[in-house]
């Protein structure tokens, strides 16, 4: 029962992380237009609104791997295991948060009993004889 419970913190936090990042894109889209549009200048509301878009869309890209990945591992995907590992290589980058959440995620994914609620043996066929 604890493979239960670690799999599933693992999932809700992957879900506030990605989220949190929605938010910094959200946030940084509305600052830097914001930036150009009081600046009164044309050319400097373009350039803003330009970057702006174009910091929060790459935060934006970044979030979605990490939404997909908790959804997939609440509802217990036998793909989520080897997704959420590869995902947590990556959030090393994203110190300390990510850090601490990758650490964590590469912990509990890789305990025999998620690999056995997560990735189960394949059932044995079955022989009939006559």
């Amino acid at each position: 029962m604890e493979a239960q419970k670690h799999i599933t913190l693992v999932g809700i936090l992957t879900l506030v992380h990605s989220g949190l990042l929605v938010a910094v894109a959200i946030l940084a889209f509305g600052v830097l237009a914001g930036i150009g549009a009081v600046s009164g200048d044309e050319d400097a509301f373009m350039v803003m609104g330009i970057i702006g878009t174009v910091l929060g869309g790459f935060l934006l890209f970044l979030s979605i791997p990490g939404i997909i990945g908790g959804i997939a591992l609440l509802q217990r995907a036998r793909w989520s295991r080897i997704f959420m590992i590869v995902l947590s290589a990556f959030k090393f980058l994203d110190v300390p948060i990510g850090t601490a959440l990758g650490v964590y995620t590469i912990y509990v994914m890789l305990r025999p009993d998620v690999i056995a609620v997560l990735d189960p043996p394949a059932a044995q066929p079955v022989v009939v004889t006559t």
